[in-house]
Order: structure tokens, then sequence, then C-alpha cells
């Protein structure tokens, strides 16, 4: 499947109707629309994502619901993407219309289907108009839009893995609570099409609890009675701290934007400092500031060395000492076999079994002091007569200690020194950078500076409440979603124990048979997956990143109702998110996408808006070419040139690159699509943006 034409008519800062198509090139699968921040990048988007969800676009990605969130719900929402320009000329209507080619129909012959999406603002009417080769389908009217759109376009549960920002996929990278597993879990299962089988099994569960509350006593219908009530007073009350969480979230987005535009005003005002520079400073500062923790953590690692290293000749003097006891405990050992065997010696030549024919008339008593001198006693002598016990290690530990003592002596000390030098220079670095920026926003003593400081620590005050009202708000809610899920199981307890009606006996046995084979039947799907989902996931890995070997294996656990995904290296270890670095995870969380997308077996493009965030060099060139050409059939990149794209970069990228286009910004109010040659992309973009500031 293709988009080959997109519409967009008075969508936000798009004034008018605006148009872009996007030719089809055997080859070449790759196309750039470029632009400035707030020039509509991700507007763009948005507008596909409106167009073909509507409403439903909330459940698309945490991003659109809050946007709707923030606007007081989604007539609001609406009434914010009417774009300015054409609401004061008059006009009250927007949409946005998606052409879309080679389009896999059952039993329909043509493959092109085009969607339109309206709002008229003054009405508050919003249609749907689904076409088939510029015609209606009965099909689409049998179906109706949004199930056709779900069923033969793109589900919106796997929409978010085909419409996604590039710097906001790290989350998935630093999943860590119950519920971002459950989530992930859940994402899976509409990946791979068993949501579906996943909700028939929960409605036959609760049909089957619907026959023991029609067959149960007066004793047990109150049992169902109260704890009914309490699960739905819990999840009611699991709703209200979600969506209070849910606003608070959205509130500290907008809150963030505000802090950092006015922080952007501080740099600007007490110093002539260019926003490039200054994001050049930032940029320095959280990196020497990762590298920090990162080095910092080594440094503790070491540490935990550092009394043995303190110590060392006691150290010694003990591995000595467990030698002499080791040899000790031998000697015990072989003694005590030793003593059994000249038994056993003079046992034998004293019952005449021995060897007679040497003729020699043997002392017993004699030989048995000498063997006992020359194999025992002489031994002894040499560890010592008496050996005192002082630590009695077993081999493991005795082990362990030795392999800690050769480190101490060998890179220990190199490493040390290493990491304490690095360290300085790191703190040199960042205090030198911290120094630029905190002498940038230095002026307090002007007004506006004064002003602006003023707002921006209100906003931080706030920001820091929200935060610790939602941490709060989590543990809040990972308690009550305990209690709802021990009272459901004292619920189904409690059926359990019901005797059934005998009207319903054969039909609970029927439900009770369909439950164990869907349980059995999602369970192979999703362990079957598994071991291709692991692969996929891990060659994606070893493909983008340039520490080869870095990950040695993949492993994915998959529970009832969550799941998780394991790093591990060449030592069988397992490998903290943390300990990765933001370009990293962020290469993991694309791996995953990647992944995702190919499990899904759905053919849809792939739109990715601010590429290659937070990647060096290497980890960038490995994106270019192995991963945005080879994630789909159609990709199209949205980047902001020189930040997210070098032309370095693009160079790299040219070979399979189709078409570009640029995003001209003619005012605050109206935005418009321009195509450029790909060979001329830079050039004309800059050259626009000159003119522009010109006029």
């Amino acid at each position: 499947m293709y988009i080959k034409k997109v519409e967009i008519k008075n969508f936000k800062i798009y004034h008018g109707t605006n148009s872009i198509v996007f030719p089809i090139v055997p080859g070449k699968n790759v196309y750039i629309i470029s632009g400035d921040n707030g020039h509509g990048k991700t507007t763009f988007l948005t507008s596909l994502v409106w167009c073909l969800y509507g409403k439903q676009m909330q459940e698309v990605d945490k991003f659109y619901k809050d946007r709707i969130l923030a606007n007081g719900g989604y007539k609001g929402y609406l009434a914010s993407c009417m774009n300015k320009q054409a609401l004061s000329m008059g006009e009250a209507e927007f949409s946005v219309s998606v052409d879309l080619e080679a389009v896999a129909l059952p039993g329909v012959q043509c493959e092109s289907v085009q969607i339109m999406r309206r709002y008229n603002i003054n009405k508050e009417s919003e249609s749907v108009e689904i076409k088939m080769g510029n015609t209606a389908n009965e099909l689409v009217d049998e179906l109706g839009q949004q199930l056709f759109i779900q069923e033969f376009i793109l589900p919106k549960e796997t929409a978010k893995f085909f419409f996604f920002d590039a710097e906001r996929i790290v989350t998935i990278a630093e999943m860590q609570s119950i519920e971002d597993k459950r989530l992930l879990s859940q994402a899976y299962s509409e990946v791979l099409g068993i949501k579906k089988y996943e909700d028939l099994r929960r409605n036959l569960n609760d049909l089957r609890i619907r026959f023991r509350k029609d067959s149960a006593n007066h004793v047990e219908r109150v049992q169902f009675k109260d704890l009914g009530e309490e699960i739905a007073r819990l999840k009611k009350s699991t709703k209200r701290k979600e969506s209070r969480r849910e606003r608070l979230l959205s509130e500290k987005d907008a809150l963030r934007t505000k802090s950092d535009e006015l922080q952007e005003k501080l740099l600007l005002e007490g110093n002539q400092i260019t926003l490039s520079e200054i994001k050049q400073l930032q940029d320095e500062g959280i990196r020497l500031s990762e590298e920090g923790k990162s080095f910092m953590r080594e440094f503790r690692d070491l540490l935990e060395l550092a009394p043995f290293a303190i110590v060392g000749s006691t150290l010694i003097d003990i591995q000595k000492q467990l030698e002499i006891e080791g040899k000790h405990s031998k000697l015990l050992t072989d003694k005590s076999l030793l003593e059994n065997k000249i038994e056993a010696v003079i046992r034998s030549l004293r019952d005449g079994r021995g060897d007679q024919s040497v003729g020699i008339d043997v002392d017993l008593a004699r030989l048995r002091s000498l063997l006992r001198k020359f194999l025992i006693e002489d031994e002894q002598d040499s560890i010592g007569s008496t050996v005192s016990v002082l630590h009695d290690f077993t081999n493991e530990q005795r082990n362990s200690l030795n392999a800690m003592i050769s480190n101490l002596r060998t890179s220990y000390g190199d490493r040390l020194r290493s990491i304490s030098r690095l360290m300085r220079i790191n703190r040199q670095d960042y205090s030198t950078v911290s120094r630029k920026l905190a002498n940038i926003d230095v002026m307090e003593t002007d007004g506006l500076v004064k002003k602006y400081r003023t707002e921006k620590t209100k906003l931080d005050l706030r920001t820091q409440r929200i935060d610790e009202e939602i941490q709060a708000l989590s543990q809040g809610l990972g308690a009550l979603e305990n209690d709802i899920d021990s009272k459901e199981k004292r619920y189904e307890e409690i059926a359990r124990k019901v005797r059934l009606n005998e009207e319903f006996r054969d039909k609970d046995i029927l439900v009770n048979r369909l439950i164990d084979e869907l349980d059995a039947f999602i369970k192979m799907i999703k362990m079957k997956r598994k071991d291709s989902l692991e692969y996929k996931v891990l060659s994606n890995i070893n493909t983008l990143m340039h520490k080869k070997g870095f990950i040695h294996k993949v492993v994915v656990e998959i529970g009832s109702n969550k799941m998780d995904i394991h790093l591990i290296d060449g030592r069988d270890q397992e490998i903290g998110r943390d300990d990765l670095s933001k370009g990293e995870q962020q290469l993991y969380a694309s791996a995953i996408l990647k992944a995702l997308v190919e499990e899904s077996g759905i053919d849809f493009p792939v739109l990715v808006d601010s590429p290659l965030q937070k990647f060096d060099d290497k980890h960038s060139k490995s994106v270019i070419t192995s991963f945005y050409p080879q994630i789909s059939k159609q990709v199209i990149l949205l980047p902001l040139l020189n930040r997210e794209l070098a032309k370095e970069e693009y160079e790299l990228l040219e070979r399979y690159v189709n078409s570009t286009f640029v995003i001209d910004n003619l005012s605050e109010e109206a935005s418009q699509f321009r195509e450029v040659d790909p060979g001329r992309l830079f050039t004309e973009s800059v050259e626009f943006v000159g003119t522009t500031s010109n006029d």
C-alpha cells in the first residue's frame, strides 16, 4: 500500500488547499518533507491521523490524547484545528484527504482508495467519505467508514508503529513499570491480531460468571453483589486517577514548553548568542552530564574494591593462610587414606597373604613405624605440626578471593587512575559549559530578565508539584490495581463454588472448553511468534549498533498480561536499560518498532517525525542505510535540516530518495508545500528562508 496524494485544506497552519503528491518509483522509497520548527511537520502527521481515525485518534497515541484533553475535549480540539486566517476570512470548514494505491481489498478489483474527512465549525458536524476509484462502494456502506479503515487500511491499535516521533520512541526503551509492560503486551497482542481472541475469552468468562450468578443462593448473591459493587467502585476510582494523571501530564508538557521558551528568552537577553549556539551548549551539557553519570557508576564499582586494595598485605597473608589451610585439609584427608592402606599392608603380611618369596623376616611394628614416618609425618612436618584453621573457605570462596587479588595486582590500579582522570576532565568540561550558560543568564538587573525569571520560576515550581502529584497518583493506581486483582480473584472463587442450575451445566461445560481452547491457541501464537520477535529485534539491533556483539541475545518474556524484553551480553548477563546511552536507547526502541512492524504483516507506509534524534555519526549512518530505507515500501521522513538531518547524512540517503519537499512558512497562520529537486534540497531550503526574511 502506498500514499499517492495528500490534500490539506485550512487544517491548522495550512491555509487554503495544499496538495502533496508522492510518485512511486521502484528502488526509491524514501520521501522527505523538511521544514523549520513550527512550520507544519508534526501538523502534517497529525492531519493524516485525524483523516483516518477522527475522534478515535486519541486511541492511536498518548500525544493526540493529550492534545485533545488540553483543548477540553474533542470538539474543543477540532475548533483549534481551524486555520485562523481562513476563519478571519469567513470560512468555517477544514478537510484532509488521503489517496491510497495498491490497497488489497477482498473481492474488489479497484486498488485505489480515497478517504476524506471534513469538519464544519459552525455546524459542529464531521463527515467521512470513502471512495474506490472515485466512486462509492457497497463494501464501505456495509461495514461503515471507520470499520472499513480499521479492517482494510490500518488498525488504530497498531497505527502508532507507522506514525511515530523518533524522539518519543525512546520511551519504549525506558519501560520499567508493570503498567509499561502491560501496555507492551497489549501492543504485541494488537500487532499479532490476537486481541480479538483475548476479548472473546474475556466475554466467555463473563458468561460463565453470569451462569453462576443466576444459579447462586441468597448468601452467594449477596457476596456477588457486595464484591461487584466494590470492584466497580475501585475501577471508577482508577479511571478518575488515570484521567487526573493524564490531565497533569498534558499540563506538564505545556508548562515545560513555556519554561523552555522563557529560558531561551533569558539566554538571548543575557548575551548576544544565537539559538543554534545555545542549543549546542545545552546538548553538550546533557552529553557531559550523561557521560559523568556513566563514569561515576564505574567509579563506584571500582570503589567497592578499594578497601581490599588498601589492606593488600593483609589479603596476601589471608591468601597464604588459605593455602596452608588447604594443604592441611588435603593432608588430613590423605592421612586417613594412608593410615588405612598401611594397616592393610600390615594385616596382609601378618596373615601370610603377602609375598613370602623374598625370605625376609619382617618386624611388623617397625615396618608400621617406618611407613608412617616417611609417608605421613614428614609431609606433616613440612606444613607444620599444628595448623590453626582461621577462615575455613570453600573452594569457590577461595577462587573468588584469588581472582580479586589477581585483579588488584594487574588492571585495577590502571583502570582506577584512568577513570579518575576521565572524571576530572569531564568535571572540568561540564564546569566550563555550565559557566558559559550561566554567564549568558547573568544579567539579573534587567527588568525584562527579572520578569522572565520570575515567570520561569513559577512554571518550574508548578511542574515540580505536578511531578510529585503524578508520582503519588501512579503509586495509588498500583495499589488500586492490586486491590482490584485480589477482589476479582475472590469473585471468581465464589463463582467456582456455586452449584450450577441444571439448565446452565451443558452451556458451562461448552464455554469452559472454548476458554481452554482459546487459552491454548493464544499461548501457542504468542510463543510461536516469540522466537521470531527475539530474532528480529536482535538482528535489527546488531545491524544498527556500531558496538558489534555488545548485545549477544534478546529474550522476550511473555506473561498472561504483561511482556518484557531483556538484552543479554556475551557473558550471559542482562544489560540494564539505564546502562544504554540515549542514542543506544533510541536504536533499541527503533529495533523493537521495526520488528513489530514486520511482525504485524501490515502493508502501510511508515512516517517518521524528527528522525535521527540523539544519534552519533556512526549510528546515524547505520540508521540511514539500514533502518529507514528497509522499514517499509514507502517511508516519509519529516526532518529539521542540519539538526535532525545533516547534508553529509542526506548524501548517504540520497540514492533511496524519491522526492523532496520543503514546507514554506508564509506567515504565522499559513504554510505551504513546495517540491524541490532532491539534489538541491539544502540549497532550496536556505534560499527560501533568506528570501522571506529579507521581505
